[in-house]
């Protein structure tokens, strides 16, 4: 069976973590996958050995109000990439949400799969945030058309709730679809501490608190004996978001006797360099959520600065919500970081291997919903 995964965005190792999770899992097994992807060249020069095609949302004629939508429409109804497929998901992540552009045009291109190839159509492993009116009116329209809609978290589902359609027998809940990963062993060398940082200014938050708030981490975990390597999901790539940058604001801000205790990684790291990098450390501090989950996924346990509702939700299914601060966290964090750093996470470790097990279920349920359809369509035609 041929399934395309929508939206990728390859270019950050979260959402690289999120995609090649699933289509990896789907490809073991035995379904044929392709990525659409915004960054093509990028795609297959870094990730060559999987199958990749140019979105068709990638063309600004699509962002257009009303003309942009007829070309979605045509598109899909005479393009042979759609009509070949067997299913279509979206990327995994984080996507719906009024923050971020073409919401709305990402959902029309799943409906108009469904309504005009009659194909599967699922969103695996998603978050859904606060949406504008017109995103919620159209999700709560075509909610239905979807055959599966797993959601990553609890606020999400209850997103879902409070569109009041008439059921939601195609939704469920489950984890982020990075768990998918296969754990990797911690190196006998490990040492030190990751920070990953990331500017945040939605949802009133204050840049100085949380400056200050990494700037007593990193100095709490220098007193303690460990050196800080500044590495992120998100660095290395021009024209794309760097952290690296957020790191040297705060590097330079640090006492002489801190900087040399401090190091920044600026390279661009593929998913498997990173997660060979984190396997080498013996903890990490994330602001990024996917550099902790990563991080666990390398035996490395990780403290999370949550930034929005995501990594509380994520620490809250991984059992150790004390372990996700708030962007914004005021006062005295030393305590919380000894209390972290003493700590037995043997249990944090069983209880992703769970969550993998339970995930690998709804990529199955996933499989089988496509191959109904396809059984299906295939009957159909033959008559």
């Amino acid at each position: 069976m041929k399934v395309s995964i929508e939206h990728s965005v390859p270019m950050n190792n979260g959402d690289a973590a999120l995609i090649f999770a699933l289509g990896e899992a789907l490809g073991n097994y035995g379904l044929d996958i392709t990525y659409t992807t915004f960054n093509l060249d990028f795609a297959q020069e870094n990730y060559g050995r999987h199958k990749w095609s140019q979105s068709i949302l990638s063309s600004k004629i699509t962002k257009l109000p009303f003309i942009g939508y007829l070309v979605l429409f045509f598109y899909v109804l005479l393009s042979s990439y759609y009509k070949n497929l067997d299913g279509v998901i979206a990327s995994p992540g984080g996507y719906l949400h009024g923050y971020y552009k073409g919401t709305k045009r990402k959902l029309q291109l799943l409906v108009l799969v469904k309504r005009i190839h009659k194909r599967t159509i699922c969103m695996y492993s998603q978050s859904v945030g606060e949406l504008s009116q017109s995103e919620t009116a159209y999700l709560k329209r075509n909610l239905s058309h979807f055959d599966l809609f797993y959601v990553r978290d609890q606020i999400s589902y209850r997103r879902l709730q409070a569109l009041n359609v008439n059921d939601l027998d195609n939704v469920r809940l489950t984890a982020d679809a990075a768990f998918l990963l296969e754990s990797l062993p911690r190196k006998e060398s490990a040492a030190g501490i990751a920070f990953s940082v990331r500017s945040w200014s939605r949802g009133n938050r204050d840049k100085s608190k949380y400056y200050n708030l990494v700037f007593k981490l990193v100095g709490e975990c220098i007193r303690l004996g460990f050196d800080v390597t500044f590495l992120s999901t998100c660095q290395g790539i021009s024209g794309y978001t760097n952290d690296a940058s957020v790191a040297e604001e705060i590097y330079h801000s640090m006492p002489a006797a801190w900087q040399k205790r401090v190091f920044i990684d600026k390279e661009y790291n593929t998913l498997d360099q990173l997660r060979s990098k984190l396997a080498g450390f013996k903890y990490v501090i994330g602001t990024r959520l996917h550099m902790c989950i990563l991080a666990w996924l390398s035996n490395t346990p990780a403290l999370n600065i949550s930034y929005e509702e995501k990594g509380v939700e994520c620490y809250q299914y991984l059992q150790i919500p004390m372990y996700s601060i708030d962007y914004n966290h005021d006062g005295d964090i030393a305590p919380l970081l000894q209390q972290f750093l003493a700590d037995d996470h043997e249990h944090v470790f069983q209880t992703i291997e769970d969550l993998r097990k339970k995930s690998l279920d709804h990529v199955l349920e996933l499989i089988e919903a496509i191959s109904n359809n396809q059984a299906h369509s295939t009957k159909k035609n033959s008559q």
